[in-house]
């Protein structure tokens, strides 16, 4: 069983116990002896302790000597008072009166409270609510609101901070239109959300719009002045202002169209945020180093990726890549098709009777020949048809065919066959 000592300090005068792992015999300390250490006294007491593991304590303060009622005392050192029975006159008066400890809990939000130690009680009235000097006390919010109620409690110790009373108030109302800075309504471009802010902050932002980055996603905010009440204190706003504008417009990112390439190891679904400032994801899953499919997109939120721009978007859409133009003008037509259609069936055509020359010539034959008739019927056709006027008009002519269709072109009247309707 593992043997340890413990230094136990006892206060003179309260509940205060401090314990120590007892680790340098050579800087020892007198069992039930009385030693002054930080402006008390304590005695000390020496145990072994049967115990494992060993219990992590802060190493025992070194001992200082005896004390000789000099004021120049170190801090931390335990100084010994030879004789003592905590009633040297070093040690503290032990009938003082308690400390004057209160909790003190926040006018408009009660999760913020402390327990502190107030130098100046005389200036506490029934009812009151106050405003203190806190520079004593830690872990306050950047932008708190100083108005606070306050009780009694027993609860101080010797880490209690001390603070003062500065102002008292009759109300938290009226200790807010004095103490609490002034509070701000953001409406944010997009969706009008509104925001509350308690602070000096966006003073010099008064009826413009702020461009900020809230959780990675840029925003736009009109900013107003507004009342502040208990619920408009909701959120304190911390975020670095990135611009300044003097309308939505000119501040919400421009949305434009592009496709963005997944750089990451592995496929997966990229965000972004759209035409309307919602946070959104590709339709489909993109595959490492694949280029995603076009989305209006104010900015990509991804990480790992390459985005490539297409233009801006015009009513959430991309905009239509025109073709290209011809560089010369074909100096032909047919009835039935466009150039662009008319070229096709020749390519195709042309297509097929290479092949047949590689087959005649090289003995290569084409295994995908399904099309070929096709193709030959299509442009018999549209040649048939070049032959054909394009400005024609087709004259009904009573007096010629009688039950049929004539037609006049270029002065001549054609007969109708049987077999034209």
């Amino acid at each position: 069983m593992a043997v340890h000592q413990i230094l136990t300090l006892v206060s003179c005068c309260n509940d205060l116990t401090l314990q120590f792992n007892y680790e340098q015999p050579d800087l020892f300390y007198i069992d039930e002896s009385t030693y002054y250490y930080n402006g008390k006294c304590f005695t000390a007491y020496i145990t072994n302790e049967y115990q494992f593991p060993i219990p992590i304590l802060g190493p025992q303060p070194t001992p200082g000597g005896s004390a000789f009622g000099t004021n120049d005392y170190l801090e931390n050192v335990a100084y010994f008072l030879e004789g003592s029975d905590c009633d040297d006159p070093l040690c503290p008066d032990c009938d003082e009166p308690e400390a004057n400890c209160y909790y003190i809990e926040n006018c408009f939000d009660p999760t913020l409270n402390f327990i502190a130690i107030i130098s100046n009680p005389g200036s506490i009235q029934l009812g009151y609510s106050y405003s203190f000097d806190l520079s004593n006390v830690d872990n306050l919010p950047a932008d708190y609101n100083n108005c606070w109620f306050i009780e009694s409690s027993e609860n101080c110790n010797d880490l209690t901070p001390t603070i003062e009373i500065t102002t008292s108030y009759e109300s938290c109302e009226s200790c807010a239109a004095v103490e609490i800075p002034p509070c701000f309504k953001l409406i944010d471009c997009n969706t009008e959300e509104e925001l509350i802010y308690s602070g000096d902050l966006l003073e010099q932002y008064i009826n413009k719009v702020i461009q900020v980055n809230i959780d990675g996603i840029i925003r736009c905010f009109t900013v107003e002045i507004t009342t502040c009440t208990e619920e408009s204190l909701e959120s304190l706003f911390e975020n670095i202002v990135l611009d300044c504008f003097t309308e939505c417009e000119k501040c919400l990112p421009e949305c434009t169209c592009t496709r963005a390439k997944n750089l990451a190891g592995e496929p997966r679904k990229l965000s972004y945020i759209d035409c309307n400032g919602d946070q959104k994801e590709t339709d489909e899953v993109i595959g490492a180093n694949k280029l995603s499919k076009k989305y209006c997109v104010q900015y990509w939120t991804s990480q790992d990726i390459e985005v490539i721009n297409f233009g801006d978007c015009v009513d959430n859409s991309c905009p239509e890549i025109p073709l290209p133009k011809r560089v010369v003008t074909p100096g032909y037509n047919t009835p039935i098709c466009t150039p662009t259609q008319y070229e096709r069936i020749v390519c195709r055509y042309a297509e097929i009777k290479y092949k047949e020359v590689l087959s005649k010539r090289y003995g290569i034959e084409d295994c995908c020949d399904d099309e070929s008739l096709a193709n030959d019927i299509k442009h018999e056709l549209i040649h048939l048809q070049m032959l054909e006027d394009p400005e024609y008009v087709c004259v009904k002519d009573p007096k010629a065919c009688p039950t049929k269709c004539g037609y006049i072109s270029m002065n001549i009247v054609h007969e109708c066959s049987p077999e034209i309707e």
